[in-house]
């Protein structure tokens, strides 16, 4: 046998060989898995198509104090000036009114031109809008707007001009105007105490220029002591000025005199000569034209003719800047025919340019007193208007002025013993006292914008009657309002406190007397508070026509004999109409899991001021002008009230206010918005469990559901009795597939009961359960309710141990978990992770088929793994199996290992072939020469080789 020693190099020399190639493949490499977007959960729903609610909601109440534009035909867009009323004054022919183009809006315009007559006074055209039979109230928002356009302005003067004019009465009867002037030859005119003058600015010709005016900013300015007591405007004009001016004398340098008495001055009697060559030098064939007289009454002097003396030829001729002519033909040259006058006759009034009676008549005929001596300037003015406007606001006004007396009697005409007091006063600090001896005192107070008794106007007062001596019926204490019916016949109705007698005066067909409540009694105040329509009904039946206007508030103290006194205070007088009351339109657009939006639309309110009122719960967000630019916050201000006071009424409302500050910086006219905004009221909606009583998640198919909401409103209170209508939507298609209308309990739920999902004729799946509200607030809220069939997911492998490059199915199936039954395409998808990690990654999807079962092939890489199925889309609820392991090691030794088989198994041979081959020679006889070897070195080496 082969010693092991034989074997020991080629055997280590195969053992680092092996072990080189082991060691080569110790570490195999591994493929990691890479995670992957989870899809186990159940796929988000697609936004509800009804997620979101608008509609009309609850209108609000609003009232507006501006009464429109007062104006009749502002633009002229009739085609006529009516009922413009022209008026021309020294104006010659060329002067007028007509209706013109352009126009600044549409296509008339108004055209006045003036052209300039004598230089006695100034020259205009004007046009007249009469307000005189319906005033326009005047208040703080009286707004005035005009264009103009400028065509021509020759005139240097001040009066030379175009304005707009406009008169403003007062309840004393006094009056104001106002002037806005848009072109002017030099300086404005100076302010009066009843006259102020405006600038509009640079009126360029040819361009159209508008003014927007606060008028009675424009009034308080300029008249602060009557502005308190200014009720109405009467009148707007439209004026174009001119002024015609003087000129140059009419003197002609030919016209020379022969100074015989060489004084250095005309006298009569001296030749007056026509020097054609102008040499200052008389000549023969200069014409002597005048100069002397013959007796007559035709001037101071007698008839006028030429003189027969004739000076010599050579004679010096004199000039005179007295000697005028009257220049008819007007060539600017004296002609045969022309009257000259000698424009000095009386020394202390000398060259005026205007022949006198006593200024001599060099030449003749004579002229009519007066006749012009000079050129004169004729100048123009013309204009075109386009727009004249004026906005009042006469809803809810004050029309007696200081009826409290607080700033004394300002407001109320002259009286007779009337005066101030503060010893008796009801309200504030003062009262009007009367007192009257053997007769009647008053004072009183014009309404000239003659306002309309309608159902709203009321007329307060309150008398305090200290003294009342006398005992007849003339013996009286009353206030008297002055009416006209609708034919402007004049109407008297008094309202009488006290008589001497306790009588009262008999009612006429134009007056009636009203006994008032506290009729008779002494000291104490005695108030009325009385709707003038009651008081007119007597008068319509009286056959005076409607409508009645109030033009007159007198109050009265009457004494009878001249021992008898009667004294009474006076205080808290108004004669008030409401303000203009409508309604504005609401829009609301609420969306689920937002606050809701409200907007408010007032439609077509004038300049003045605009009031509303909303649901408390509602905040402002803005309010747009007509324009459709928003507010500031210190434009408007807001207010909770008590109760409402405008109609549709909203219980403890929030007001608004829009002050007529605020429209003087937008259009007079328009539609205001409202935007505001309040919490959603459907506070809770969801579907509950019957017995627990608790929200639920997810219904499995066939289940039984009470559906839930409450509303409240923004101030956390249940809202009672409001309409709710529940809903259920299919979020796959956006279709209602069910709808439950209701009304709120005593604590703001509406629930439904008993409902089984899904419903009949629809599928499982995930649906929207919506709840509306549409009430005093407006809202929307859902919930999502997945109704979907309740399964079980099953899941094996065919080896749990196998090696890499091998591959491995997984299979299982998906049932219904009652009743067992399988359940066709349903995907399930794999999931695998790593022995020792967490995360959790998709390795792939399969589908079940018709039996419920569903396989999928995998080829791991080497490593420990665990491995599931996940199930659940819109119609199954989510399953998920039991995690299975696997194992994928390496390949068997002979398929991983050849290569070092193959090596080791060619060392082997080798390390064979050189074993045997050295044995070979052992075992060989040794030559012959070695046989010839001594016995003993043979016998040695045998034995060593043992």
């Amino acid at each position: 046998m082969i010693h092991s020693r034989a074997l020991a190099l080629p055997a280590r020399i195969l053992g680092i060989y092996i072990i080189i190639l082991l060691l080569s493949s110790a570490n195999p490499t591994t493929i990691e898995p890479s995670p992957a977007k989870s899809n186990a959960g159940p796929a988000a729903p697609s936004p509800d198509p009804l997620g979101h609610f608008e509609g009309f909601g609850m209108p609000a109440g609003i009232s507006w104090t501006g009464d429109g534009q007062r104006i009749s035909n502002p633009y002229f867009a009739t085609g006529s000036l009516g009922p413009w009323i022209e008026t021309e004054y020294n104006a010659i022919s060329g002067s007028g009114a007509t209706i013109s183009t352009p126009g600044y809006v549409g296509a008339n315009s108004a055209q006045l031109t003036v052209l300039s007559g004598n230089l006695s006074t100034t020259s205009y055209v004007s046009l007249l809008n009469d307000l005189s039979q319906n005033h326009a109230g005047f208040s703080s928002s009286e707004r005035f707007r005009a264009t103009v356009l400028l065509k021509d302005l020759t005139g240097t003067s001040v009066y030379d001009r175009v304005e707009i004019g406009l008169i403003l009465t007062s309840s004393t009867g006094g009056q104001v105007a106002v002037h806005y002037i848009f072109a002017h030859g030099s300086s404005l005119p100076s302010n009066t105490t009843t006259d102020a003058y405006y600038s509009s600015g640079v009126t360029p010709v040819g361009q159209w220029v508008t003014i927007d005016r606060d008028l009675a900013e424009d009034a308080s300015a300029a008249f602060p002591t009557i502005y308190p007591s200014l009720d109405s405007a009467s009148q707007v004009t439209l004026t174009v000025d001119a002024q015609t001016q003087p000129g140059a004398p009419n003197q002609d340098p030919h016209i020379k005199y022969w100074d015989v008495i060489g004084n250095g001055v005309w006298d009569p009697g001296e030749p007056v000569v026509y020097d054609v060559n102008n040499t200052g030098f008389y000549a023969t064939g200069d014409p002597v034209i005048g100069g002397c007289f013959e007796p007559g009454p035709e001037t101071l002097l007698g008839n006028p003719i030429a003189c027969s003396a004739h000076p010599s030829p050579g004679q010096e001729l004199s000039s005179s800047p007295f000697i005028k002519f009257v220049d008819t033909s007007g060539a600017g040259a004296w002609q045969q025919g022309e009257p000259v006058i000698y424009d000095c006759g009386n020394p202390a009034v000398c060259n005026e340019n205007m022949y006198v009676y006593y200024d001599p008549v060099l030449v003749g005929p004579v002229p009519p007193i007066g006749t012009l001596l000079m050129k004169i300037v004729q100048n123009q003015s013309s204009s075109l208007f386009g727009m004249i406007e004026l906005y009042s606001a006469s809803g809810g006004s004050e029309w007696i002025k200081n009826g409290g007396f607080e700033t004394g009697l300002n407001g109320w005409g002259p009286g007779f013993n009337f005066t101030v007091s503060c010893a008796a006063f009801l309200t504030g600090g003062q009262c009007a006292i009367g007192t009257a001896t053997n007769g009647t005192s008053e004072i009183a107070q014009s309404i000239d914008a003659r306002p309309s008794i309608d159902n709203s106007m009321v007329f307060n007062a309150a008398v305090n009657i200290s003294t009342l001596s006398g005992t007849s019926s003339s013996d009286m204490v009353d206030i008297w309002l002055g009416l006209v019916d609708g034919q402007s016949n004049p109407l008297s109705l008094y309202y009488v406190f006290k008589t001497g007698d306790g009588s009262m005066p008999a009612n006429r067909t134009d007056a009636i007397y009203r006994k008032i409540a506290g009729f008779g009694v002494l000291d104490p105040w005695i108030a009325i508070r009385e709707g003038l329509a009651q008081e007119t009904a007597a008068f319509n039946a009286a056959l005076h026509p409607p409508p009645f206007r109030i033009e007159l508030v007198v109050l009265e103290v009457t004494a009878h004999g001249s021992t008898n006194t009667t004294t009474a205070y006076f205080d808290n007088l108004s004669l008030r109409s409401a303000s203009y009351a409508g309604t504005a339109l609401s829009n609301f657009y609420a969306w689920t899991g937002l606050n809701t939006t409200y907007l408010y639309t007032a439609p077509a309110i004038p300049q003045g001021s605009l009031y509303l009122e909303i649901p408390s719960g509602q905040t402002i967000l803005n309010i747009t002008s007509p324009e459709g630019t928003a507010l500031k916050t210190y434009e408007y201000n807001t207010t909770t009230i008590l109760m409402c006071t405008v109609n549709p009424c909203t219980p403890a409302p929030r007001a608004v206010y829009v002050p007529e500050s605020t429209f003087f910086r937008h259009s007079p006219v328009g539609d205001w918005r409202i935007f505001a905004t309040s919490k959603d009221p459907i506070t809770s909606v969801y579907a509950e469990d019957p017995v627990s009583r608790r929200s639920v998640q997810n219904v499995n198919v066939g289940y039984t559901v009470n559906l839930v909401s409450q509303t409240k409103d923004p101030s956390g209170q249940p809202m009672v009795g409001v309409q709710v209508n529940l809903t259920l939507w299919n979020t796959r298609n956006g279709a209602e597939v069910g709808s439950w209308p209701g009304s709120t309990d005593s604590l703001g739920w509406y629930n439904v009961s008993g409902v089984t999902l899904p419903l009949p004729a629809t599928s499982p799946g995930i649906y929207g359960l919506q709840a509306t509200v549409n009430s005093i607030y407006a809202g929307i809220r859902t919930f999502q309710v997945p109704v979907r069939y309740e399964v079980t997911v099953t899941m094996s492998i065919s080896s749990t141990h196998i090696a890499v490059g091998q591959s491995v199915t997984i299979s299982g199936a998906v049932t219904e978990t009652i009743s067992s039954s399988p359940v066709q395409g349903v995907n399930v998808t794999i999931w695998y992770r790593l022995a020792g990690e967490n995360e959790w990654a998709v390795l792939g999807n399969a589908t079940t088929g018709e039996s419920g079962q569903y396989t999928y092939a995998w080829s791991p890489p080497q490593g420990d793994f665990q491995i599931k199925a996940l199930t659940g889309d819109s119609q199954t609820a989510r399953a998920e199996s039991l995690p299975l392991q696997l194992t994928a090691g390496p390949r068997g030794f002979v398929q991983q290992y050849w290569q070092l088989l193959a090596g080791i198994a060619g060392a082997a041979s080798v390390i064979a072939l050189v074993t045997v081959t050295r044995w070979r020679r052992r075992r060989t006889p040794p030559p012959r020469e070695e046989w010839k070897m001594p016995l003993s070195r043979a016998s040695s080496r045998l034995s060593n080789t043992q």
